[in-house]
């Protein structure tokens, strides 16, 4: 016949789980703290006590919209670009190493599209307050029912991004390079991770 274990085990075993749960939650996967919100969404940072030791690193941003948070988002806050067409805001979070994720949200229905591209490096300039177009700076370039095209202008260089909403597929990359006085001197597109051109 088997022994029950004792409500003292018991006891033991509940608090050591909570202890786990709470190390968990609040060292490793941190707590978000709101620094902007707005009618379309609430972001921020993520805090945890490990932080203060990695005094130069930006830490996690977060928004959340429609009810869901997402966590590893690129740019400054707001961390969003709107789509006044598609009525819509575009977001972008980190892959786990493996690029990034873009994110549209219909506002209203918070209806999402997700684009997964791979090694790229769009969104770290998203929520930057110098107008589209300077240098330093991530912006929708033209957008459609069937298309994004996204931007990210440098001094003397541009990268553009092609967004399929129908496929859900980054469809080709162009990176181009000017001249001090703004030629192009350098043109390049790239589909499916290959250069082409």
């Amino acid at each position: 016949m088997r022994r029950l274990p004792s409500l003292g085990f018991l006891l033991v075993l509940l608090v050591c789980a909570v202890a786990v749960t709470a190390f968990v939650r609040y060292f490793v996967l941190g707590t978000p703290v709101v620094t902007y919100r707005d009618e379309l969404v609430t972001c921020g940072k993520v805090r945890r006590p490990m932080d203060a030791l990695a005094v130069h690193s930006r830490g996690e941003n977060f928004i959340r919209v429609g009810g869901r948070t997402y966590r590893g988002v690129r740019g400054l806050q707001p961390f969003y670009l709107r789509l006044p067409q598609l009525n819509s805001i575009l977001f972008v979070t980190d892959a786990g190493g493996d690029g990034v994720d873009f994110h549209i949200i219909k506002v209203g229905d918070w209806a999402e599209v997700r684009i997964h591209g791979e090694k790229l490096s769009f969104g770290g300039h998203i929520g930057d307050p110098d107008p589209p177009g300077s240098p330093y700076t991530d912006f929708v370039e033209r957008e459609s029912s069937g298309e994004l095209v996204l931007a990210t202008q440098y001094p003397r260089a541009r990268t553009r991004v092609f967004l399929n909403l129908e496929s859900r597929k980054v469809t080709k990359v162009e990176y181009d390079e000017f001249d001090n006085d703004g030629r192009m001197k350098l043109h390049q597109v790239y589909v499916d991770g290959r250069q082409v051109e």
